[in-house]
C-alpha cells in the first residue's frame, strides 16, 4: 500500500510539472517576462585637462610655451585659435607653442577625447617704444695726447702723386681703397700740430700693386689699345722689381712737400666743444662725441693744396 502511494505521489509530481510546462510554452501564449530590478543610470563623468598656464600676456613677435601636465593621461589632443591673425599655436606633445602675430585678445582651446575642453586666454600689446637716452657730452672730454683719424684717399690723390699715369691707376684699382692716417698733437701749453704720413700709403699700394702686377700690365695695354701678348710676360716681369720700387719713388716723392708743411694750430675747451685756430684763420669748433673723439673738417684753402679735394672731413680719436 505504501508503495502503491508512492508511485501516485510521483506521478502526480510529474503530470503537474508537465502542465505548467505546457501552459508556459503552449503557442500563442505569450511569455512572461522576467522580473529585472532598474539600474539607475548616471551620467558618465568626464576627465580634466591640466595645463600650466590659463592665461598668457605677450609683446608682439614673441613666443610662450604652455605644458599640459597630464598630456601622458590623455587622448587624441588638439588644439584651435580662435583668431590666428593674433596669435598662432603649434602642438608638439606636451608642449604648446604660442607666437604673438599682432595686437588684441583671442582664445586657444585644448580638447581631448572624454575631457572637457580648457581655454587658455591670450593678450598680444605692441612691444613699447624704447627712446635711447641721449648721450651725455658733458662727460667727454679732450685733452693732450695724440689723435688719429684714418682718411680713405680720393682720386685726387694718384692725380697729384702720379700726374698723368693717374688714369691707368684709378682705372685698374676701381673701387680698392687705399688711406692715409692723419696725427693731431694735443700740447698742454693750448698749441697742437695737424700732420700726416704718406710713407705707409705707398707701401700698402707697392705691396698691392706686386700682387696684381701682370693684371695691372694687361690693364696699361688695354687702355692703350695695344693687344695683350703671353710673350710679353716673362720680359715684363724682369722689369718688375724695378717698375714696382719707381711707383713707390714718385709717389713719396710727390708727397715728401706736403708732409713737411704740417699745420700749427691753438684750441681750447669751450662749451664743452674744442675750438681750433690754425694759424692766421678762422677758428674751427669741434663736438666733442661721448667716446671723447671729434671731427675737424678742412677746405683745400685751408690746407694749402687740394691733394684731398676741396674739403674733406677728419674724425679723431686718441691713440
Amino acid at each position: 500500500m505504501k508503495k502503491k502511494t508512492l508511485i501516485a505521489g510521483l506521478f502526480a509530481f510529474s503530470l503537474c510539472s508537465m502542465l505548467a510546462f505546457s501552459a508556459c510554452s503552449f503557442p500563442g501564449q505569450p511569455a512572461s517576462e522576467p522580473v529585472r530590478e532598474e539600474e539607475d543610470e548616471d551620467d558618465e563623468e568626464l576627465g580634466e585637462i591640466e595645463v600650466s598656464d590659463k592665461k598668457v600676456n605677450l609683446e608682439v613677435g614673441e613666443e610662450f610655451e604652455v605644458e599640459i601636465e597630464n598630456y601622458d593621461d590623455l587622448k587624441k589632443v588638439k588644439i584651435e585659435v580662435e583668431d590666428e591673425d593674433i596669435a598662432e599655436a603649434e602642438l608638439d606633445d606636451e608642449i604648446i607653442t604660442i607666437t604673438a602675430v599682432s595686437e588684441g585678445k583671442t582664445t586657444i582651446t585644448v580638447s581631448a577625447k572624454d575631457c572637457e575642453d580648457f581655454e587658455i586666454t591670450v593678450k598680444v600689446t605692441e612691444p613699447e617704444e624704447v627712446i635711447p637716452d641721449e648721450p651725455d657730452v658733458t662727460d667727454a672730454t679732450v685733452g693732450a695726447g695724440v689723435y688719429t683719424s684714418t682718411f680713405v684717399i680720393p682720386d685726387t690723390v694718384w692725380e697729384q702723386a702720379m700726374g698723368t699715369d693717374a688714369e691707368y691707376f684709378v682705372e685698374f684699382l676701381n673701387g680698392q681703397e687705399f688711406t692715409i692716417d692723419f696725427v693731431m698733437t694735443i700740447n698742454d701749453d693750448g698749441t697742437a700740430v695737424l700732420s700726416y704720413d704718406c710713407s705707409q700709403f705707398a707701401e700698402d699700394f707697392v705691396k698691392f700693386l706686386d700682387e696684381n702686377f701682370i693684371d695691372f700690365m694687361k690693364k696699361v695695354f688695354e687702355m692703350d689699345g695695344e693687344e695683350w701678348d703671353e710673350e710679353f710676360e716673362e720680359a715684363i716681369l724682369s722689369m718688375k722689381e724695378e717698375l714696382l720700387e719707381e711707383f713707390r719713388k714718385t709717389i713719396v716723392e710727390s708727397m715728401e712737400d706736403l708732409e713737411d708743411e704740417a699745420i700749427d694750430l691753438t684750441w681750447e675747451i669751450r662749451d664743452d666743444k674744442i675750438c681750433f685756430t690754425p694759424e692766421g684763420d678762422v677758428e674751427k669748433e669741434c663736438e666733442i662725441l661721448p667716446d671723447g673723439s671729434f671731427v675737424l673738417s678742412f677746405t683745400a684753402e685751408e690746407v694749402g693744396h687740394d691733394m684731398f679735394g676741396d674739403k674733406f672731413e677728419l674724425c679723431f680719436s686718441k691713440k
